[in-house]
């Protein structure tokens, strides 16, 4: 894979000016609970409000451009996430884990109301990670709900195999519009994303979604690809992350097109508490792979 093959590259790349540094501040006009997943995007500030508005159960995609910023197309060349800088005024929030991923699909508006099998339309399927591996995928409320049932969704996986179904989830009663419903402290949940069958590695699209009884409420079932976390533990205290350094491992490559935003475990409400911060973004003919070997480090080709 394309990148960059020592810290020499990575220098002259950014000396070059092939980087960007965006801005974020996410500020949740809704509660949120403490343990509970939230989704960020769906948050006023910068970047926009993401709402999951469109056709209902029908696949579609975001815009990359109306997510965290990361820079034009540059293929063939390949971009990589390098740091990220992240801060909170609130003390609520604290410590807050902070999941940086890749939109790739949504189905929106799925009826929280009903039981039966609701079956989902992908004539616009996935167009980046392709193949499915490494797809996740996680259900935010759209409005408030009671919460409570089992759910599961029949799917595609990174095989090519249709026909999957999920392990059954139990949706919280946090009942707040953002909340990741599968989360939190409810007995049967499965944390922020679904629990595929076993040994299934991915999605490649969703065919259906079907609640066990009547959960109440609306929901937007997504599926993406986690980039980076990191964890804000003290308020005014900025945390900077850096994945090349800190992590010893390569910087996440991140796609044209992708559309980039977080999901939050917060400590409490997140209501009216700003989260802002920047991401640095990269990129080169080369990427950059570093292990740490007896103490030492090396640089190889990644």
């Amino acid at each position: 894979m394309a990148g960059f093959g020592s810290f020499k590259d990575l220098v002259d790349s950014m000396d070059a000016g092939n980087s960007v540094l965006s801005s974020f501040r996410k500020t949740s006009s809704q509660a949120t609970q403490g343990g509970h997943w939230c989704d960020l995007s769906m948050a006023s500030g910068n970047p926009v409000t993401n709402f999951y508005a469109s056709t209902p159960l029908i696949a579609a995609r975001l815009n990359g451009n109306e997510g965290i910023y990361a820079a034009q197309n540059v293929a063939p060349q390949t971009k990589h996430l390098k740091t990220l800088l992240t801060i909170t005024q609130s003390a609520n929030a604290v410590p807050i884990t902070m999941m940086l991923c890749d939109y790739l699909l949504y189905y929106p508006f799925i009826d929280g109301d009903s039981t039966d099998e609701q079956t989902l339309d992908n004539t616009v399927g996935i167009n980046r990670y392709t193949d499915g591996m490494g797809v996740k995928a996680f259900v935010v409320a759209q409005g408030s709900y009671v919460g409570g049932a089992r759910f599961s969704i029949n799917y595609t996986n990174e095989q090519g195999v249709s026909g999957r179904v999920s392990r059954f989830s139990t949706s919280n009663i946090a009942t707040f519009t953002g909340t990741l419903i599968s989360c939190g402290n409810t007995t049967g949940a499965t944390g922020p994303f679904i629990t595929l069958q076993e040994g299934d590695k991915g999605i490649r699209s969703v065919e259906s979604f079907t609640f066990e009884s009547a959960n109440g409420g609306i929901f937007a079932l997504v599926l993406c690809v986690p980039i980076g976390t990191t964890t804000i533990r003290e308020v005014n205290a900025p945390v900077e992350k850096d994945f090349i350094k800190d992590t010893g491992t390569s910087a996440p490559r991140i796609y044209d097109g992708a559309y980039l935003n977080f999901i939050a475990l917060p400590n409490a409400t997140l209501a009216a508490a700003p989260i802002l911060g920047t991401a640095e973004i990269i990129w080169s003919w080369r990427g950059i792979f570093i292990t740490r070997r007896f103490n030492k480090w090396s640089n190889d080709k990644w």
